[in-house]
């Protein structure tokens, strides 16, 4: 350290970020989709908020940019493990909080759409389905096939809303 600069140890300090950043790592080499889940859920506990929001510096700014990127792609890892682990609650709100974060990003709202069909929730896929295209509208676009997704998920829900009533 100098009188202008700080200089850290690195064996005795540590951030959440850094933190984040190893768990997540750990958790895509697990082969068990709920140990993978579990470190997920552990990583993402870590980041809590936007990283340093009252800074505007160009180098805080990429940074915090891509710890956006990191986390919004553990958070599609997540969705992805809880759903093979048939945690759907879970991975419903985990895909509710990635469609929240970066709305017009399709990925986050079809991980939704296809959740609530797997859970047999037509309205909740055709509701979803529109607060998404009008958000796409308002941004002055709207994805291509969406429409043919939107029938494909209402065909699944309904099926499987309907096996729910006949099973009891």
């Amino acid at each position: 350290s100098t009188r202008t600069h700080l200089q850290m140890n690195p064996e005795r300090f540590t951030s959440d970020i850094a933190q984040f950043e190893v768990l997540v790592t750990e958790a895509h080499a697990e082969q068990e989709p709920k140990a993978k889940a579990d470190r997920l859920v552990t990583a993402l506990k870590l980041v809590v908020g936007e990283f340093l929001p009252d800074c505007y510096e160009e180098p805080i700014l990429a940074l915090r940019e891509r710890v956006q990127e990191k986390v919004a792609r553990a958070r599609v890892s997540l969705v992805e493990a809880l759903e093979k682990t048939e945690r759907y609650e879970e991975a419903v709100a985990e895909a509710q909080i990635l469609a929240q974060t970066s709305q017009t990003e399709e990925e986050g709202h079809l991980y939704l759409m296809r959740l609530y069909a797997t859970l047999g929730h037509p309205t909740l896929v055709l509701q979803h389905y529109e607060r998404y295209t009008a958000l796409c509208k308002e941004n002055g676009y709207l994805p291509q096939d969406i429409e043919k997704v939107r029938d494909t998920l209402l065909q699944k829900a309904r099926r499987r809303s309907l096996r729910r009533v006949l099973s009891g």
